[in-house]
């Protein structure tokens, strides 16, 4: 019984990330590539 629930909760759980991961793969890959190129420039010359 408990071993079931347990499953089940992983189960919703992962539902869960996946739905929250979604609006970020929708967005278009671009930006995205291009807000973590800035990141990391801003990062490695410190401003």
């Amino acid at each position: 019984m408990a071993a079931a629930s347990a499953v089940s909760v992983l189960l919703v759980a992962a539902e869960r990330n996946r739905w929250h991961r979604l609006p970020s793969l929708l967005l278009p890959p671009r930006t995205w590539v291009w807000r973590q190129r800035t990141m990391k420039y801003t990062t490695a010359t410190g401003r």
